[in-house]
């Protein structure tokens, strides 16, 4: 089965599926769970009954229901059919429909999160460079080549020695300031997050280099990412992944090395969006003052 996943519209509510037994139902949930890009879910009837937790019975009855003609469907092509058969497995007659739909809430969130990355990958302008080249030299100028004062052309002794000292103060704003700390990365923080959101998940008993390097390039990567609020955002909306948490042939689950990887963590953000997990406002730790061991 491919790592991939499926919309669920309001309007699956008011659908008519709504009207059959409850093992129809929650099996067309799973078959939407399970359904790859084309809508195709493989696997055998008894495979499917299992992974739905319902008797094999009850799964022959709802396959059943799902390929007859439904007279108040509100999509009449296959006269309201929902599925038909095909080799290994079966197809959603309407999963191209509802999958290529998005809501206007839903497009403005992916551009929002488009936008973030195409800024902080953007590379730097040729006016950028020059203006910090510009300042780079200014201070070596004030730093090294201060034109010296003499009697002769200096004004007045006191005259002079004002000057010198303004001179001398310019250049030690420039070169002493020091520049401001980053926020500290608050990486137990983070993990607590993660153990809270997905308990069913496998817990973390070493938090190594290699996890706090993974962390610590996604927490750099946006301004957006600098929050606990994002981190509790994302691990929430994992949870909401069936994929993720088992919903698979392989009865397989993601851990935080596998939620971490810069690939997943990608797909995984704008899955979420395209779901329309909500993207709350994010504080940054750094707004906050609060200071973590790094």
């Amino acid at each position: 089965m491919s790592d991939s996943y499926t919309k669920l519209t309001r309007s699956l509510a008011t659908s008519t599926i709504c009207e059959e037994a409850l093992a129809t139902r929650w099996l067309w949930v799973v078959m939407l769970s399970q359904c790859d890009r084309r809508g195709h879910v493989f696997g055998s009837i008894p495979g499917l009954a299992r992974l739905a937790n319902i008797t094999v019975i009850e799964c022959e009855t709802a396959l059943e229901r799902f390929q007859r003609p439904d007279h108040y469907s509100r999509t009449k092509d296959d006269e309201g059919r929902r599925v038909r058969l095909i080799d290994g497995g079966w197809e959603l007659i309407n999963h191209a429909k509802y999958s290529g739909t998005r809501e206007p809430d839903m497009r403005d969130r992916a551009e929002y999160m488009r936008g973030y990355r195409a800024k902080n990958s953007a590379p730097a302008s040729t006016s950028d460079v020059t203006s910090v080249t510009t300042n780079v030299t200014s201070v070596t100028t004030c730093n090294h080549e201060l034109p010296e004062v003499t009697e002769s052309s200096a004004p007045s002794t006191s005259t002079s020695t004002s000057t010198s000292n303004k001179e001398n103060a310019l250049v030690e704003t420039f070169v002493s300031t020091p520049k401001q700390d980053a926020p500290k990365i608050p990486y137990s923080e983070i993990v607590a997050i993660y153990h809270a959101e997905l308990p069913l998940l496998a817990g973390i008993r070493e938090l190594s280099e290699k996890r706090k390097l993974r962390i610590k390039k996604i927490w750099a990567s946006d301004e957006a990412h600098q929050s606990l609020d994002f981190w509790k955002w994302y691990f929430s909306g994992i949870a909401k992944i069936p994929f993720c948490c088992g919903a698979n042939e392989r009865g397989w689950r993601a851990d935080i090395d596998y939620l971490l990887r810069d690939d997943v963590f990608l797909r995984r953000t704008e899955e979420l969006q395209s779901m329309g997990h909500e993207l709350e406002d994010l504080q940054v730790v750094a707004d906050t003052g609060a200071r973590h061991e790094d």
